[in-house]
């Protein structure tokens, strides 16, 4: 059944959640990243268009800097996000590069999804990237997020991004 849906579908939204982009030793899984890309950039000759949605920026952070994991605090927190999109982006970069795909990064809240200007603004992004071949990978902007414009976590994104996009 999912392989008779995959067929089908030619607007894929893949979502990626941190424990799947984190390596045993607690950094970024590259290899994952690389072995993903290469899927997707032989099922993009195909005709399918994919739009990401990446956690692991905290992750990211940490692997960076090898400190603050304890620390609790949001500000803290927030801070390693914002280290940790850096390094996300630029693993996903390095993944895609083999394959000749260029990726656009998306940080998102809540207010972007209820707000109808900001609305179309993403949804008008959406497409002129997916046009122009790039791929968007999208997350939540932890940085600038606290709990009243958090959109919740990655699955709830995805499944806003999905139907702003109207993926398959």
């Amino acid at each position: 059944m999912v392989a008779s849906a995959l067929a089908k579908a030619r607007k894929i939204v893949i979502k990626i959640g941190s424990n799947t982009l984190s390596s045993e030793d607690g950094t970024v899984n590259c290899a994952f990243m690389s072995e993903l890309a290469e899927q997707i950039a032989a099922l993009r000759k195909t005709g399918k268009h994919f739009l990401l949605v990446s956690s692991g920026a905290r992750i990211a952070g940490l692997s960076v800097l090898g400190k603050w994991a304890r620390k609790k605090d949001i500000h803290y927190k927030q801070a390693l996000c914002a280290i940790g999109q850096v390094e996300l982006m630029k693993a996903w970069k390095e993944a895609f590069a083999p394959f000749g795909i260029n990726i656009a990064q998306l940080l998102l809240t809540r207010d972007d999804f209820c707000d109808e200007k900001r609305t179309l603004h993403m949804r008008n992004t959406l497409y002129t990237l997916l046009d122009e071949g790039v791929i968007p990978v999208i997350n939540e902007n932890d940085s600038v997020c606290v709990d009243e414009i958090r959109i919740g976590d990655n699955d709830n994104l995805a499944a806003h991004s999905s139907a702003l996009w109207s993926a398959d």
